[in-house]
């Protein structure tokens, strides 16, 4: 009995040999781990959403393009630019399909999820440039009058882009990345998208490190 009795002051002296400290730690290190596990989770849908926005982004450029050769018709493809909080907010984020003989609009405003944008800096984006002359202001409901870009797909694929590009470039293109995400000298971001209009054909190349 008395054997029993210092066995179970033994066990008893082993629970409390943990302290504060131990117990402190323990639960920093379990902080440490939640926060890495959260912030991996909102990367994840963060590149989620890029993924999803690329996926919406070349449908609609080549259902503009199936759409301006299988009705016969010029399709003009617009970028809004949708104002933020304030001026430097402000992102291309919206799409529309228009028909500029009749001027008019052939669909429903296209707006990308919020946490993606696309570039407006020439280097990455020449169709949102000012190299581009297609464009201008247009009142869009519930928000107002937005600037935007365009080009247009004529019945036979061709485009009224010019077919030597830009002054600066050969191509004429746009990049799509994640909103407030750094920008670099060489890249628009780390984790992007870019697509290549084909000024002849209308048909569009994607480019994804």
């Amino acid at each position: 009995m008395s054997a029993l009795i210092k066995t179970g002051f033994r066990s008893l002296r082993v629970i409390r040999g943990f302290t504060l400290v131990e117990l402190l730690v323990v639960i920093a290190i379990v902080a440490v781990i939640f926060a890495l596990a959260v912030s991996a989770l909102n990367n994840v849908g963060r590149s989620s959403a890029l993924n999803g926005a690329k996926s919406t982004l070349s449908s609609y450029l080549e259902g503009a393009r199936l759409k301006a050769l299988t009705e016969s018709r010029t399709v003009e493809l617009r970028f809004y630019k949708i104002p933020g909080q304030s001026t430097a907010d402000s992102a291309y984020q919206a799409m529309q399909l228009w028909d500029p003989l009749q001027d008019q609009p052939l669909d429903a405003v296209k707006i990308l999820p919020t946490s993606v944008v696309m570039v407006e800096d020439p280097k990455f984006s020449s169709l949102l440039s000012n190299e581009n002359p297609n464009g201008g202001k247009h009142t869009l409901a519930g928000v107002g009058q937005v600037d935007y870009k365009a080009f247009r797909i004529q019945s036979n694929g061709s485009t009224n882009l010019s077919t030597t590009g830009t002054s600066s470039d050969d191509a004429w293109f746009f990049s799509a990345k994640l909103k407030n995400t750094p920008e670099f000298a060489d890249r628009p971001a780390d984790n992007f998208v870019t697509f290549t209009v084909d000024p002849v054909n209308s048909r569009v190349s994607i480019f994804q490190p």
